[in-house]
């Protein structure tokens, strides 16, 4: 099956953890990283994330408005397609993901499109490739591809990171390191060798 080129961007402690186990969200990148990110959004056709950073973070996954009208002279839509991965369908429509413009996607499985929200089918497109409980990566990657997604960027968290990385799917990595440790949090658990394969 064909599938987008896929970046998987994250940035933890030095010690690996991606958070700290406080309830509020911390935050690791810099100024500069976060610019070089919106550059890599700006480049990508869709940006995917997992249902845990839509509701830990509640990101927009938007680009600049520059970046947007580069976008469009470059016969793209003005934002990427926003993209997020879910199993159990827990999702506040409140949230930036489904309250901003822009075409959005939400792969579940069976059971999950039964506990959406009905709203949730006027603000994205659900999509679920199976018949069974399951997510299959693979299957998501190569709907993304016939949908004309050629670059994909993966923000993610140690679920998606790790999903990604055990699927040897990661065509480039993107870590940022903040300089300090926290010593407590969640943390990838995927043998090192996975990191480079």
């Amino acid at each position: 099956m064909s599938r987008p080129r896929v970046i998987l961007k994250f940035a933890t402690s030095l010690d690996g953890c991606f958070d700290d186990v406080c309830v509020s969200r911390h935050v690791f990148s810099s100024p500069e990283d976060r610019a070089e990110v919106l550059e890599l959004r700006g480049s990508s056709d869709a940006i995917l994330i997992g249902a845990e950073t839509l509701r830990r973070d509640d990101p927009s996954l938007l680009v600049t408005e520059d970046l947007a009208v580069q976008r469009l002279a470059r016969g793209l839509e003005a934002q990427p397609i926003r993209v997020v991965l879910t199993l159990s369908a827990k999702l506040d429509l409140g949230l930036k993901f489904f309250t901003t413009a822009g075409r959005k996607l939400v792969y579940t499985t069976k059971q999950g499109r039964d506990n959406l929200m009905p709203d949730v089918f006027g603000l994205a497109e659900v999509i679920v490739l199976t018949e069974t409980d399951n997510l299959p990566l693979e299957l998501v990657l190569a709907d993304l591809s016939a949908r004309g997604v050629s670059e994909l960027l993966v923000e993610g968290g140690p679920g998606i990171s790790e999903l990604f990385l055990k699927a040897k799917v990661v065509d480039k990595l993107r870590i940022a390191l903040a300089p300090y440790t926290l010593e407590e949090g969640p943390r990838l658990t995927v043998e090192a060798g996975v990191l480079f394969c």
